[in-house]
């Protein structure tokens, strides 16, 4: 059965040249289909006898007049928006269900318009939202455009803008707090030193340390594919800074000495330990 006239007709159609872009359609308008209509060539053709001479015409050595050669031509073939909407009562489930598919991913009928199989009004009204936005365009713009063309354009740009969406880059700087801070450098000077960290040092190395975290941020890498209702993410985390290890290799820069004597003292009271009781060792 065909659709009633779906069309409003609210604005007078553009015509080509026209400055601005039509809102509505009437059902009437002439839109490419991106089909042609061919002529075949003709060779020239010996016209009847006693036929009056016609421009184009041309005489024989035989004194008899030949229509002139033509070449193929081809001409663009036009449908209206109503009968290109009763055609699409013409296709099969399975050629509907596409359709409806490549319009919900070009962004016609919002989520008002399911992936069916049946012809209905939410395909329809996205359906002629997409020949008006091609009328405009043949109109105004690319005059070979095909409602085809436009439709799987759109479609393959919104996949792609899709798959764009699914793949991104975080970084991320994580600043110790100044107890963290206070913690970790007391850690680092009790192991080589053996003391905490004076107010001073504590200042100095809290600056080094917010330098040092700021220039090695985490940088968190997603990407995904499938579609959008069924979607796998995978995620790459690198970079990062290791606090604990910096105040380890801030000691030893500030106070290098301190640490190997220390380190050499407490070898000596090892071995002298070894030693006590020993017979060389002495009582």
């Amino acid at each position: 059965m065909s659709p009633q006239n779906p069309f409003s007709g609210s604005q007078v159609p553009a015509t080509s040249g026209s400055s601005g872009p039509v809102t509505s359609l009437s059902g009437s308008e002439q839109i490419f289909t991106g089909q042609y209509t061919t002529t075949p060539a003709k060779g020239r053709e010996k016209l009847k006898s006693g036929a009056p001479w016609r421009p184009g015409q041309v005489e024989g050595m035989d004194g008899q007049y030949y229509s002139a050669p033509t070449p193929e031509t081809k001409s663009k073939k036009y449908a209206t928006p109503l009968d290109l909407v009763k055609q699409l009562y013409g296709l099969t489930p399975e050629q509907i269900k596409d359709l409806q598919q490549q319009l919900s991913d070009a962004g016609y009928g919002g989520s008002g318009l399911t992936v069916t199989g049946r012809i209905d009004l939410s395909t329809i009204s996205a359906y002629e939202s997409l020949l008006t936005d091609v009328y405009n365009e043949q109109q105004n713009g690319d005059a070979d455009v095909t409602p085809q063309d436009w439709l799987s354009d759109l479609a393959t740009q919104a996949k792609s803008s899709e798959n764009a969406s699914k793949a991104s880059t975080q970084t991320s700087v994580n600043l110790s707090d100044p107890f963290t801070a206070q913690s970790i450098l007391n850690s680092a000077l009790s192991d080589l030193l053996g003391r905490d960290a004076t107010a001073d040092e504590l200042s100095q190395f809290t600056a080094a340390l917010t330098g040092a975290e700021r220039a090695n941020p985490t940088v968190t890498s997603q990407t995904g594919s499938g579609t959008s209702s069924d979607t796998t993410v995978s995620s790459t985390t690198s970079g990062g800074f290791d606090a604990e290890q910096f105040a380890q290799n801030w000691v030893k820069e500030h106070y290098g000495p301190e640490v190997n004597a220390d380190k050499a003292a407490i070898a000596f009271g090892m071995i002298a330990k070894a030693f006590t009781g020993s017979p060389l060792g002495g009582a």
